[in-house]
């Protein structure tokens, strides 16, 4: 279920479910993944157990010019900004997108 991109700065991850995990490890040189904690509430990073909460799903728009970024317990929702924070949200004008430009994946 962990997926990863090719080397290629420009590349986009294919569809599917993936665990999104930080570079950086915990204090105690644990794994760190974005944890889902509910609609509306805050994204947290906490250790990679490979839970449900820790599973998300990358699905293509607009034939693969496009791509968000959903919990894969809840494909309604996409994860997005709120105040300061990450959060998963309905689908709308502030959730993640991501776009292969000429300057890179944004």
């Amino acid at each position: 279920m962990v997926g990863h991109t090719s080397a290629s700065a420009s590349a986009m991850p294919n569809p599917g479910t993936y665990y999104i995990v930080n570079r950086v490890l915990s204090p105690a040189g644990q794994k760190l993944a974005l944890t889902f904690n509910g609609e509306r509430n805050t994204v947290t990073v906490t250790p990679l157990v490979n839970a449900t909460n820790q599973a998300w799903c990358i699905r293509n728009y607009y034939g693969g010019a496009t791509q968000s970024v959903s919990p894969a317990s809840k494909s309604r929702l996409e994860i997005g900004m709120g105040p300061g924070i990450i959060r998963v949200l309905p689908p709308g004008g502030y959730v993640w997108t991501l776009r292969n430009t000429s300057s890179g994946t944004t």
